[in-house]
């Protein structure tokens, strides 16, 4: 009976699978997921056990939260750690709000890897602590003719569902019942669906070229590839140049390996922020969209002139807005690896990379027409990061068979140095005169030694160590360094003789891992309040790294070969010292917070991979893949008024999200609201402490806006030229504030504005008058059943005298969504269901050459 024998990817090197002690899965570019897919998130969503993975927004070229449902911290970092190739990639503005996979061509890439466990990402200490991503690039084979491959898609984005206004028709009726007289003369004749004017049905296309093969002793493959992704928001689209280049050659009989690797992109984006597309919910729905002149229609005085401070037409402000940016990145990596003659089990590698990104963007996004003497003001705003990056390592792998042993030992350093540059000024147009700026420059420096070691006995028993010791510049001196260990123990069960002679289980290994890794904060300087210079953060000396323990209990089985594969995973992981920030009381001092180490969080859950060949015949093939997560958290001790690092940008709006001891974290603060005959009673709400009276007090701890389950099911069968594919995946367990029916759901809210705002058609169920922010009403499951993609193709095979090869797929994402969300989306980040760019529905058809 033999276990499986190919090799994945892990830190600073490939191991054999059957050898490896940590949790860990691998995609492929055969398994990535279809379609229009932009950013490489997308190829792996849904896919991979416990990885959630959430789009910020609809919009073209937006950015993704990507962070492993095991995690364990409230103001640390959350996102996984990314490696291209072997080099660490910083996320955006250290504040992983934009992926650091942002711009980089998903089509180039050939396999993903997740390692999830301490004792898989090990190697990379306190930066794995979230996990550890593993991208690798398509490279050139070794004697291998010149092929050519061709791609080119082009796809149609639709608006899948609108936010649920009131027509002109219902605002007119609660205007002309509610309104005073002025407001009912802003009242038009028109029954004008904004949103239908501001979508638009939007053409994408995606061309990508490839070469590759050898050229002598190189291997080498040459890409390029352009992306044209409009929106179906009017007015926005996302643009992107890139071009690869990788060469893997060999010298010395293959003691001497070099793989290098560049790539370069360029983009533009242009996409309204997020007050133009509330504007075109808001914008009263009893005007119409052009004016009798044939112009848009706008508020006028009598002499014909703008109405200052007025709302703007929002298809008018859509269509000359300017707002937007343009980037460039370049990113290279030299890995050189020599195994020495006179001692071949000891190979000497160096690893040099450099990522360097620059955007330069401007907003002038205003919504209100403004008077002619009233000085108007753009934003501009740039951000370079320039990351560098040196390791040098040994790796000693040898057998030792009269020990009927297996050794690995890695030992080496890591330097990484970052420059980070952003400046934003405000302003005046048309004369272009600076009214305000607010800049910032750091440099960082972060050092490590790093080691492992493994041990096989017997080909069946198998021990990991590893050790790692970080340097932060996040922290005083006295607590800059931390090291980070993990051990790994794993037992292949089917090369023992008690299960050989049988043909039911043909693999079979039991794992068990722990560790112990720091973490830093995610924010380190992060300054909500202010536009200066300056930290509104109290300066803490005595901050220190989070230490987060966990432990792993896991299996991996096969069933008749490889018919049947599956993996489970349970995991505890503790963090102490807690990383959160505490608001100050108001003072004169300037600073309004305060980051401090203190209590600890628990995550508990499991983890399931299964994959099954259902099907296999000569003409026919069909494989199913399910991955299933479960995870509860909870703040076991801590400060009341501790947050976490995204909840803290949402901690002074209404609700609150607290995190308090022995409750889940990121909850709602909220009153439990009253009903009668099904309909919430306005103001009126449960005595929770049964004193007899009303207060802030009677707030509850409602819910979490994090999932406590993640699910995925993949399909893809054949049968002879045809393929049918799909994937589905969900979300249980997470609730989302509704923030839009929140604030515009009652019906007092047209007032808001002299020129009247439109209103949540929530309004109509609640009857209420006032806002009810603190009700929780407005608390809803946010668990989804989204279709991901659905798609079908046709294999041409040989054509043109069998000189090229030909296959053709048409594609459907977000086909469907299944949800008793009444917002505008349940998938939103951190919970908060404000309206944003809406995720579109894409159909796509892909033609595929190769020569």
């Amino acid at each position: 009976m033999q276990a499986p024998s190919d090799s994945v990817q892990m830190g600073y090197g490939l191991k054999k699978r059957q050898q490896t002690t940590g949790a860990l899965q691998t995609l492929t570019a055969r398994q990535f997921n279809q379609g229009l897919v932009v950013s490489p998130e997308q190829l792996i969503s849904g896919q991979l056990a416990g990885l959630q993975v959430t789009g910020l927004t609809g919009a073209p070229g937006a950015g993704f939260l990507v962070q492993q449902l095991r995690n364990a911290t409230l103001a640390g970092r959350s996102a996984p750690l990314v490696v291209l190739d072997g080099v660490i990639l910083e996320s955006e503005a250290e504040e992983e709000l934009v992926s650091a996979l942002a711009l980089l061509n998903p089509q180039d890439l050939a396999s993903i890897t997740l390692l999830k466990d301490a004792a898989a990402t090990g190697m990379y200490g306190s930066r794995g602590v979230n996990g550890v991503l593993l991208l690798t690039s398509k490279r050139g084979a070794e004697n291998k003719k010149l092929q050519v491959d061709f791609r080119s898609q082009v796809a149609l984005s639709t608006l899948p569902r609108k936010v649920e206004v009131l027509s002109g028709d219902e605002f007119r009726q609660v205007v002309t019942q509610r309104g005073t007289q002025e407001q009912k003369a802003r009242l038009g004749q028109a029954n004008t669906d904004w949103q239908e004017e501001v979508y638009e049905n939007a053409v994408s296309y995606d061309q990508n070229l490839s070469l590759d093969g050898t050229v002598g002793f190189l291997p080498y493959r040459v890409a390029v590839g352009y992306l044209h992704q409009n929106g179906i928001l009017t007015n926005s689209y996302f643009k992107r140049k890139s071009a690869a280049l990788t060469l893997n050659p060999s010298f010395f009989e293959d003691h001497l390996r070099l793989d290098i690797s560049v790539k370069g992109t360029k983009s533009e984006t242009r996409s309204p922020n997020q007050r133009l597309i509330n504007a075109a919910v808001n914008f009263n729905p009893t005007q119409p969209v052009y004016a009798s002149n044939g112009d848009y229609f706008e508020w006028r005085d009598a002499e014909g002139k703008p109405e200052a401070f007025a709302p703007l037409n929002p298809l008018g402000l859509l269509e000359r807005s300017t707002s937007g940016q343009e980037s460039e990145r370049k990113f290279g990596n030299a890995h050189l690896a020599y195994r020495f003659h006179f001692l071949p089990a000891l190979t000497a590698h160096i690893n040099l990379g450099y990522d360097h990104h620059n955007t330069d963007g401007r907003d002038n996004n205003n919504i209100s027409a403004t008077p002619s003497d009233y000085l108007l003001t753009v934003a501009q705003f740039g951000h370079t990061r320039k990351n560098r990056l040196q390791e040098y390592y040994l790796t000693y792998a040898a057998s030792l068979e009269k020990l009927k042993s297996q050794l690995d030992f890695t030992a080496g350093y890591s330097a990484q140095k970052t420059l980070n540059k952003f400046f934003l000024n405000s302003v005046s147009e048309p004369e272009g005169n600076l009214r305000s700026g607010y800049s910032y420059e750091t440099n960082m420096a972060k050092k490590a030694f790093f080691g492992s070691l493994q041990y096989g006995f017997k080909e069946r028993y198998f021990l990991t160590a590893s050790a790692r010791q970080d340097q932060s510049p996040y922290f005083a001196e006295k607590n800059r360094d931390f090291t980070s260990k993990a051990v790994g123990l794993a037992w292949l069960l089917s090369e023992e003789a008690f299960l050989q002679d049988q043909d039911l289980l043909s693999y079979l290994k039991v794992r068990a891992s722990y560790g112990v890794q720091g973490n830093t904060p995610l924010f380190p300087a992060f300054n909500p309040f202010n536009s200066g210079t300056t930290s509104s953060a109290f300066p803490n000396p005595d901050l220190t790294w989070e230490k987060t323990t966990s432990f792993n209990l896991g299996a991996d089985v096969g069933f008749w070969g490889t018919r049947f594969n599956a993996s489970l995973d349970l995991f505890l992981k503790k963090t102490d010292d807690l990383l959160t920030y505490r608001a100050l009381p108001n003072t004169n001092n300037g600073f309004s917070y305060v980051m401090a180490n203190g209590g600890e969080v628990q995550t508990k859950g499991g983890e399931v991979s299964l994959r099954y060949l259902a099907l296999d015949t000569e003409n026919a093939q069909w494989v199913v893949s399910l991955n299933a997560s479960y995870a509860t958290n909870k703040l076991v001790s801590g400060p009341m008024g501790a947050y976490g690092a995204r909840t803290f940008l949402l901690a002074f709006t209404n609700p609150r999200y607290v995190n308090a001891p022995g409750h889940e974290l990121d909850a709602y603060s909220v009153y439990v609201q009253k009903y009668s005959n099904g309909s919430p009673l306005e103001g009126q709400y449960e005595d929770v402490n049964n004193n007899g009276t009303f207060g802030p007090e009677d707030q509850r701890i409602f819910h979490s806006a994090r999932p406590k389950s993640l699910l995925g099911f993949t399909s893809q069968a054949t049968y002879k030229q045809w393929s049918l594919g799909f994937m589905a995946r969900a979300q249980l367990g997470a609730y989302a504030y509704n923030r839009h029916a929140a604030e515009t759901g009652y019906y007092n809210s047209f007032r808001s504005s002299a020129w009247l705002q439109n209103q949540s058609s929530s309004v109509l169920e609640t009857n209420f008058n006032l806002p009810q922010p603190f009700s929780d009403y407005y608390v809803e499951n946010a668990s989804f059943l989204r279709m991901e993609y659905l798609s079908v193709g046709y294999d041409f095979g040989k054509i043109l005298q069998d000189k090229a090869r030909l296959n053709l797929i048409a594609t459907v994402q977000n086909a469907f969504v299944i949800t008793g969300y009444s917002g505008q989306d349940p998938e939103v980040a951190y919970g908060n269901g404000t309206v944003h760019y809406p995720r579109a529905r894409t159909f796509s058809l892909t033609l595929e050459v190769g020569l």
